[in-house]
């Protein structure tokens, strides 16, 4: 009797044991995300993401993005309209559900390459997806090489992280700085702007950005009255902009990411600025940017990569799933978040075609591959270039904040926030209304 409780303490205290040990372990763990049972062993897909610090609004959204592919992908086995690759079970492949293993980076590069060693070398995950902005790109694309792990980078645009790096594993999806704003100089000399000043944020990306958009000005016969950077973390934006609005340029642009769209706007607005174009890189495009500048947002234009509106395959069905899994209404679903879930829909591509885990055979897939997805179309230099894996298939598109006119309905596919609906102004070719120039300062 004695031997028995005796026993039977001693198994008390071992699954007591056990559970703090567990329950300690958990708060050393990262976010995970999984949409499956536990049938199959699942894929472990592990990434870094900014969802602190600088660029948390678009790490978020590009988890976002991540969240809704796993989501479809575990349920029923594809994304619309990639059923035709076969292996169309619940997963991603053979059955096994995608499993996100996600850190956060805190928007920092040098944490970022920790934590992708982490991924690789300590959570032995089965693929990875790669992290926001070009800087933490730039910084974190070395330890995917040196461990032989296929990357799409989504969300890093400078040209500089493959131009003449001869890379073997990492792949670009976003368009280069080099093409994201030539609508820009086009509808600067349709409209006979004869003069810019070009502020940016002296990091990876807005630099690469302000190289382009200087020669392509200069290329339409625009003189650059300005071109200046400003650190990194800047928290008050008049300065820098009244310094360029002192000139009275037509143009002005291009600023950073999120928080510079809007302080700048807002600055723009305090010290009644009224350039005949203004243009911010990262976030113009938002609704979010719309909602915080209010009617500031008159006239200003901005990058887009994806809008809702577009007909590219599979964008019906994407606009559906992120509606119900993130809760986002169609209209107001923007390009970063449909970047994270291209990301993983050119995994998913990948791996489809290949047919297994087999790393060399998804990278080769990747630098060879052409398609048009929902996204945007997708081609990569290949292998053995001198600039292996350099986005050459993938165009920006421009669009403006312009106020709804009395009696107008826009288009329900058109994000509309308060009085004021984003339109394509360029490609001409596919613009949803003429860009206001000079813009309409309400």
């Amino acid at each position: 009797m004695f031997k028995h409780k005796k026993k039977k303490f001693a198994n008390r205290l071992f699954n007591a044991m056990l559970l703090a040990i567990i329950a300690v372990g958990l708060s050393f763990m990262p976010y995970t995300l999984s949409y499956a049972s536990d049938e199959k062993k699942p894929i472990k897909i592990g990434v870094s993401l900014s969802l602190t610090g600088k660029y948390a609004w678009t790490g978020n959204r590009l988890y976002e993005g991540m969240q809704t592919w796993a989501a479809v992908i575990n349920e029923q086995g594809y994304t619309a309209p990639w059923k035709s690759l076969g292996h169309s079970e619940p997963g991603l492949i053979n059955n096994r559900p995608v499993k996100f293993i996600v850190y956060d980076d805190k928007s920092d590069p040098g944490t970022a390459v920790k934590l992708y060693s982490r991924l690789i070398t300590v959570d032995k995950v089965d693929l990875c997806a790669a992290p926001f902005s070009s800087a933490i790109s730039k910084a974190t694309t070395p330890i995917l090489e040196r461990y032989e792990m296929p990357s799409i980078h989504n969300a890093a645009s400078d040209p500089s992280i493959w131009k003449g790096r001869k890379l073997k594993w990492a792949v670009q999806a976003q368009p280069t700085t080099d093409v994201y704003y030539p609508g820009v100089a086009e509808i600067a000399k349709k409209y006979s702007a004869k003069t810019a000043a070009l502020i940016f944020e002296d990091t990876s990306f807005p630099t690469g950005l302000a190289i382009s958009f200087q020669k392509q000005l200069e290329n339409a016969g625009v003189k650059i009255l300005l071109y200046e950077a400003y650190p990194k973390g800047l928290s008050d934006w008049t300065p820098i902009l009244s310094k360029a609005w002192a000139l009275k340029p037509d143009i002005i642009g291009i600023g950073g990411y999120e928080p510079d769209a809007i302080g700048l706007t807002k600055a723009a607005q305090d010290i009644k600025a009224s350039p005949k174009l203004m243009v911010w890189a990262v976030a113009a495009q938002s609704p979010d940017y719309a909602k915080a500048v209010g009617p500031a947002c008159s006239g200003v234009v901005g990058e887009s990569l994806w809008e809702p509106s577009l007909h590219t395959p599979g964008n019906k069905e994407f606009l559906i799933a992120f509606e119900k899994i993130i809760g986002t209404p169609k209209n107001q679903i923007v390009y970063q978040q449909a970047m994270g879930y291209n990301a993983g829909q050119l995994l998913e591509i990948a791996v489809k075609k290949v047919g297994k885990l087999d790393l060399a055979a998804i990278r080769d897939v990747l630098f060879s591959l052409e398609i048009d997805t929902m996204y945007n179309h997708y081609k990569v230099q290949p292998l053995r270039h001198e600039d292996s894996g350099l986005q050459i298939g993938a165009k920006a598109i421009l669009v403006q904040w312009q106020k709804i006119k009395a009696g107008e309905k826009p288009d329900p596919t058109k994000t509309v926030v308060n009085d004021y609906v984003k339109e394509v102004v360029w490609p001409f070719k596919v613009k949803t209304a003429e860009i206001q120039y000079p813009r309409i300062l309400q």
